[in-house]
């Protein structure tokens, strides 16, 4: 009896991790840009198997952006997820919120709470925020999947509309509050400048970006 009880919950335990295996994402999505213009770029994003009890899904692996009329690609460590991504005076910029005291000790406690990239035709290169254009703001798809629903993972093509759905609440709170990205919400607007104070022990690097042969968006 107590040996067909240890097979059942082996069984049961193999079927569970069976089912939150890796899940590879791949969309399309429209972006708004700054002049009104709206272009396609292809988005990748992987979510690892849980490693915390009870969760149903793991988490991001890393970000994959690509925009191939300018020959764009981007791909980036875990804690960095582009909240935006435009083009101004044919230049292209992506703008990337910190999350946790380590990224910001990497990146020098900035008072945004926020890192900027600008595209040089063939990398990203870090810049200052008064190197960043003032008109970027909030663009990128945010809520491109949801714990306990993979029905709702993104897929194919992503509008607009669609994203206005997915990131209504966050919309809704930029408008209220007047905050044009996600660090600039009242509930983490200082949280690099009070990471100061906390002693921080970390085995992360301040690398951004994750080595990829991948650069054609032929996902």
């Amino acid at each position: 009896m107590r040996n067909r009880l240890l097979a059942a919950s082996l069984l049961s335990l193999v079927t569970g991790l069976a089912a939150c295996a890796p899940t590879d994402l791949k969309w399309s999505e429209e972006v708004k840009l700054h002049d009104g213009k709206v272009i396609q770029i292809k988005r990748r994003s992987e979510l690892g198997t849980p490693n915390i009890l009870g969760q149903t899904r793991g988490h991001p692996q890393y970000h994959e952006l690509c925009y191939a009329p300018m020959g764009i690609h981007w791909k980036s460590k875990p804690e960095y997820e582009p909240e935006a991504f435009d083009i101004v005076n044919g230049k292209a910029y992506v703008r990337v919120p910190l999350r946790g005291c380590s990224s910001c000790m990497h990146h020098g406690f900035p008072g945004t709470n926020t890192i900027y990239f600008a595209w040089d035709g063939r990398q990203w290169n870090k810049i200052t925020e008064k190197e960043m254009p003032e008109q970027v703001r909030f663009n990128l798809l945010n809520k491109y999947f949801i714990d306990h629903d993979d029905s709702r993972d993104a897929r194919g093509l992503i509008t607009l509309a669609d994203k206005d759905e997915r990131d209504g609440d966050l919309y809704y709170g930029f408008k209220r509050t007047g905050a044009k990205g996600l660090n600039e919400r009242l509930s983490v607007r200082d949280m690099c400048a009070e990471c100061k104070s906390i002693r921080i022990q970390t085995s992360s690097t301040a690398d951004v970006f994750l080595p990829t042969e991948k650069k054609d968006c032929n996902w």
